[in-house]
């Protein structure tokens, strides 16, 4: 055992020849580790999660124990492999049960990270068509995942974009985390509406076109009771709508489910005031079965012009 005799820097004077030692103290260092990454300058932060935190002290030349990721540090996209002595996580990853040993420092470690590679596939959702799954890697790209906007239909929608649920919103920029299905948001289609007056002119308040959506119902505009003088001055009566293939009453309602512009047509007919009634008189003679026949035509032409 040797005797301190002075600190360096001090004065020390001796009685007789003496050899001075040295005496070295070991310097202790630390293990610390952290959360985050730089590469290429960029500090890149793990999403949740804890480091592990190593109290002892370590000298020169001792091993130093890694230890687990014992707080779920996490970063999405990535998997955790281990921890790693440069800063932007390159080099052979340590886990537990590895260990360092010290030098002239401290020691420092990150984390390593490898990318996740996901596939993304999509649901049509009602719609025709497919599209293929594509994959998306962590990392390789600072931009989310590249979402299709063609390549499915569906008669009276339009592709608005794509949900992470069934009937969900679409989503903006999406960047996964997992294998996911998305699906398709449909959005129905704006169908126009307009109302001829069918060879009428100059009625008041006119109904007026508008637009409605592809699935949802118009009330067809109430003009019952409404006149109009045509040729030769005979009055008319409103009688309906006529789309083309069916005529409806007024105020009735009509389902949207075509994608075409619609058009209403006014259907008119002659006013009870300007219709002649016609009888027959058989005249001591018998009818015969065309008389079923005329009591129709009569039926329905009372019914037209009532």
């Amino acid at each position: 055992m040797t005797n301190l005799i002075g600190q360096g820097g001090s004065t020390y004077a001796p009685v007789s020849n003496h050899t001075l030692f040295a005496k070295w103290n070991p310097i202790s260092y630390r293990a610390t580790y952290h959360s985050t990454n730089v590469v290429n300058g960029v500090t890149v932060n793990a999403t949740s999660g804890q480091v592990p935190v190593d109290n002892a002290g370590y000298i020169h030349d001792q091993a130093v124990p890694i230890l687990a990721n014992s707080g779920q540090l996490v970063r999405d996209g990535y998997r955790f492999t281990g921890w790693t002595t440069n800063p932007d996580g390159t080099g052979d990853a340590l886990n537990s049960g590895h260990s360092v040993t010290v030098g002239a420092g401290n020691i420092n470690l990150y984390p390593k990270w490898v990318a996740n590679t996901y596939t993304i596939s999509f649901n049509a959702n009602g719609g025709a068509g497919s599209i293929q799954n594509v994959s998306w890697t962590a990392g390789e790209s600072d931009s989310p995942v590249a979402l299709p906007s063609s390549g499915l239909t569906r008669l009276g929608y339009d592709l608005e974009g794509w949900s992470i649920t069934q009937g969900g919103v679409a989503v903006s920029g999406f960047t996964p985390n997992k294998n996911t299905e998305l699906f398709a948001v449909w959005t129905p289609k704006s169908v126009g509406y307009s109302f001829d007056p069918g060879g009428a002119s100059g009625i008041p308040n006119w109904p007026q076109p508008g637009t409605s959506a592809f699935g949802s119902a118009i009330q067809l505009p109430n003009l019952q009771g409404t006149t109009v003088t045509l040729q030769d001055n005979i009055v008319y009566k409103f009688l309906g709508w006529h789309d083309g293939e069916t005529t409806y009453k007024s105020g009735d309602s009509f389902s949207v489910m075509g994608t075409s512009a619609l058009t209403f047509t006014a259907q008119w007919v002659m006013s009870v005031e300007n219709l002649l009634d016609v009888r027959y008189s058989f005249a001591g003679g018998t009818p015969s079965d065309r008389q079923d026949d005329l009591a129709s035509e009569c039926t329905i032409q009372s019914t037209l012009c009532s």
